[in-house]
């Protein structure tokens, strides 16, 4: 069963999840001294605020989080707003664990829940579910997730709410007021409040940004959304072939004279097709993180792997081309696995591709200042 250490959550194994109900929970011990603060910003953060990682049971480390998540879900925890609850996968189902106690929120034979998500109030969670497939097993899925639903997880109960048919690459994404959200369908952005009633619908073709979208990230403070779109020779990209690649920003509400909604370039790239990672917003909304993983080498040539801080440009209307907004400034010679930001933005935790190991950069310097956790195995992280 895996365990929790307390620097950065992990998951570091590919196991077969049985029953997700905890054993007592062992004494929790830092792997390191809390620094006070009063400590400057440079100093790395403390092992009581995270990051968290999850390890496998081989691993001497003296502070155990009692969870069993499955592989296709280890990139996928989440904290709620409160940090006391842990959302994650297993066994196909969505759980949160709390005070030493897993509790299965879905408890679906037949479907398949993942990609969990809390709302900014925490009292609700978003994520996707879809039905298995003949000869799935709940432990190993990957790809896309299933359309978006939402859960209040004080009435579990009561089920929850499928809002649209979709196949999600990313996790549905929260607006601020806990009441909206936005997800990708048939290439557009859908958003839609909480009983599945559409509000908005942007193409990408008609705001001169590919030929679809691919997912989508929703301020924590602004009625702005951060997302990523493809275009291939002949229209919707193919995997592996040539295509125009990109993340931009929309405002939500129409802001110009046309009525559109008005756009600030991110980052675009030409190569062979990779859905793009998710793109991740700092907590106040300030910055934003991009984190393209290692392609094969047949799409090698031409694709930006590494990870980027960039702040959201000037909104404008509509023009193709899109015109850019600020430069983003790259983390030096890290090729990541996954990267996230720390709960006050001050930090960023990366898991190196190749050796699987944590590092911890400050966000203002983009410097590498701790190196937390086992030396390798690591396989998601969560703050």
């Amino acid at each position: 069963m895996p365990l929790i250490a307390a620097v950065l959550l992990f998951a570091a194994c590919a196991r077969d999840p049985g029953p997700a109900t905890p054993p007592p929970d062992p004494t929790p011990t830092p792997t390191a001294t809390l620094p006070s603060p009063a400590q400057p910003a440079t100093s790395p953060p403390d092992a009581g605020s995270g990051p968290w990682y999850l390890s496998p049971t081989e691993d001497d480390n003296p502070r155990r989080l009692p969870l069993e998540v499955d592989t296709f879900g280890a990139l996928h925890l989440d904290w709620n707003p409160a940090h006391d609850a842990l959302a994650y996968v297993s066994g196909g189902d969505i759980w949160v664990w709390r005070d030493g106690t897993s509790t299965n929120l879905t408890a679906t034979d037949d479907r398949l829940e993942g990609l969990p998500r809390w709302s900014p109030d925490g009292e609700w969670l978003a994520f996707a579910s879809r039905a298995f497939e003949e000869g799935e097993a709940p432990h190993a899925l990957a790809g896309p997730q299933g359309s978006p639903s939402v859960l209040r997880v004080a009435a579990p109960d009561e089920g929850y709410v499928v809002l649209g048919e979709a196949s999600l690459l990313w996790p549905p994404a929260w607006a601020p007021d806990s009441k909206r959200l936005a997800y990708v369908s048939d290439g557009d952005v859908v958003t839609v409040d909480r009983a599945g009633t559409i509000l908005s619908r942007h193409a990408a073709g008609r705001l001169h940004l590919g030929s679809v979208f691919v997912g989508v990230a929703w301020s924590p403070t602004t009625d702005t959304l951060a997302v990523a779109y493809a275009e291939g020779a002949d229209g919707a990209p193919v995997e592996g072939e040539p295509a125009r690649m990109g993340y931009a920003l929309i405002a939500e509400n129409p802001i110009t004279v046309t009525g559109e909604p008005a756009l600030s370039g991110v980052m675009e790239w030409t190569s062979g097709y990779v859905p793009p990672a998710p793109i991740e917003w700092s907590p106040d909304g300030s910055r934003l993180l991009i984190t393209l993983p290692p392609v094969p080498a047949s799409l090698a040539d031409d694709y930006p792997t590494g990870v980027w801080v960039v702040e959201p440009g000037p909104l404008r209307p509509p023009a193709s081309p899109l015109p850019p907004g600020p430069e983003p400034r790259p983390l030096p010679a890290i090729e990541p696995y996954q990267a996230v930001w720390s709960r006050d933005g001050r930090w960023i935790a990366v898991i190196e591709h190749g050796a699987r190991r944590i590092l911890v950069v400050e966000a203002a310097t983009l410097a590498v200042v701790a190196q937390p956790g086992p030396s390798g195995g690591v396989e998601g992280i969560a703050w």
